[in-house]
């Protein structure tokens, strides 16, 4: 607010206001939005004077900046959330009511891979008309790695020697399962193709090491038991 101040020989000067940037009461001029006002000032004269001539001034009320004490903050995410589940902004505190908004573009249904990536971030007053927008701050996003877990339903076998099996362990990440036998001279695997080549048991694991937006799935195993072959000579 400010007190306006003017004198005459007259008398009292009044106050009048053209404008809606401000208030007027008595000679108290109040700003309630940017834009701009004009102020008359008048004296009516009185038994000794005449009117005197108005004098007019222009005031320019400004945007008030306000004051942000907290910057929002992201939520971290696990790999395979879009873009949209993951840039929501929790928090922030200024001091008027607004909202916070990153202003960095982004496609909303994007998949952002694990690791970390920082925002800008803006603050927009509800009244907008007396508030500048505030900008500078940021938010980082955190992006972990997803779990995943690996099916494999092949149950305990016994085979003969020169037996072959396919192996169908699956991962629910989609990545590649690898095999490794605990004894090759009794089952060896090649790909996902086990062949049994000598006799006893061996143990047949199921892994898979993860990758950049993956952890290592919990392995699994079974067990192989692999017998001789009983035959017959045919004599023609």
């Amino acid at each position: 607010s400010h007190t306006l101040s003017a004198t005459a020989l007259g008398g009292a000067v009044a106050f009048a206001i053209t404008g809606d940037a401000a208030t007027l009461a008595d000679n108290t001029l109040t700003a309630v939005q940017a834009g701009t006002v004009t102020i008359t000032a008048s004296q009516a004269g009185n038994g000794n004077y005449n009117p005197a001539a108005n004098v007019t001034k222009t005031i320019t009320v400004n945007k008030a900046t306000p004051t942000v004490t907290a910057w929002p903050t992201l939520d971290a995410v696990t790999y395979g959330a879009t873009l949209e589940q993951a840039l929501v902004l929790v928090g922030g505190t200024a001091s008027v009511e607004g909202t916070f908004v990153i202003t960095d573009s982004y496609n909303a249904a994007d998949v952002p891979n694990a690791g970390t990536y920082t925002y800008g971030v803006e603050f927009r007053p509800t009244e907008s008309n007396k508030y500048n927008n505030v900008s500078g701050g940021t938010a980082t996003l955190t992006v972990n790695k997803a779990n995943q877990s690996i099916t494999w339903d092949m149950g305990n076998q016994s085979m003969y020697v020169g037996g072959q099996l396919t192996l169908n362990a699956t991962a629910s990440s989609k990545l590649g399962v690898t095999y490794t036998s605990s004894n090759t001279s009794v089952v060896t695997v090649s790909g996902n193709t086990l062949t049994a080549v000598g006799e006893g048991n061996a143990t047949i694991t199921a892994s898979q090491a993860g990758n950049s937006n993956y952890n290592a799935a919990a392995s699994k195993s079974y067990t192989v038991t692999v017998s001789k072959k009983d035959h017959t000579i045919t004599w023609t």
